[in-house]
């Protein structure tokens, strides 16, 4: 039995890989040593661009050095006889701000859904294509004085109407979102409709005093087009990264697949097997 395998170069991420930053020749040694290993066939050579996405000029120069490391890594390998197959080191930051560096195929991630990878690198005519949405569950007007949800941190001063939507941490929206903290924000009938107390792990409640037509069953978009708050706004609210809140959603959540606006597949793990 043959397995092909693609060899990883680590010149600067410094997770995985032939560590050709710190010891050019040794490493050199061991990818050669790899394509003498009976069963295997390398079929291909890669790397990881740790800053990309960043304008700062120190990163810049450490994203020339490693793909300038890379290109050598390669070189040497090629004038030892080595075929280095399907070559590829671009992130998403990397195939967008050199295309010079594309090589034979790159490796598109956070601009799979129209995002950009970070906030000093931002692309103009990326659009967003995810949306997570969910429905009430429930609606009914909270008194003076009552609360809702764990640790009671939120009590109404006045009567609010509210409703219970059925997303939460499980889904994979943050808790941080919680309350008038977080500051999460839901749209209803193409409204907001802010987050009141904690996220809980299946059920969020949001304030919809001034929506007086949301009712039970009705569509509610938790981020994305069109929503009050998008996937970076939410990263932005939460301290992370717009990556992890899509990377987030769990795969309980049935995903709707459109071309156009009409959905072509949808993928429910709940119902596999």
């Amino acid at each position: 039995m043959t397995v092909n395998c693609h060899l990883k170069v680590d010149t600067g991420m410094g997770r995985i890989g032939f560590a050709v930053r710190s010891g050019f020749e040794e490493a050199l040694a061991e990818m050669e040593a790899c394509y003498a290993l009976p069963g295997l066939r390398i079929t291909g050579v890669f790397q990881h661009f740790a800053v990309a996405d960043s304008t700062e000029a120190g990163d810049e120069a450490y994203t020339d050095e490693q793909y300038a490391l890379f290109a050598r890594t390669l070189q040497a390998l090629r004038d030892a006889g080595h075929d280095t197959g399907t070559t590829h080191c671009a992130n998403s930051a990397a195939q967008l701000r050199h295309p010079e560096w594309r090589a034979d195929l790159t490796r598109a991630g956070i601009i799979l859904y129209g995002l950009d990878p970070s906030p000093q690198v931002r692309f103009g005519d990326l659009q967003p294509v995810m949306t997570l949405k969910t429905v009430i569950t429930q609606v009914k007007t909270l008194q003076d004085g009552q609360s809702v949800c764990y640790g009671r941190t939120y009590t109404a001063d006045s009567p609010r109407r509210v409703a219970t939507v059925s997303v939460g941490y499980a889904d994979g929206y943050p808790r941080l979102l919680s309350g008038s903290a977080g500051g999460g924000v839901m749209m209803v009938h193409g409204k907001p409709a802010p987050v009141l107390g904690r996220v809980c792990m299946d059920q969020t409640v949001i304030d919809v005093t001034n929506i007086p037509e949301a009712t039970m069953g009705d569509e509610v978009t938790v981020f994305g087009p069109g929503g009050a708050d998008t996937a970076d706004t939410i990263a932005q609210k939460a301290g992370t990264i717009n990556y992890e809140v899509v990377c987030g959603i769990s795969r309980r959540v049935p995903r709707v697949y459109l071309r156009g606006s009409q959905p072509v597949s949808i993928w429910n793990n709940l119902e596999e097997g």
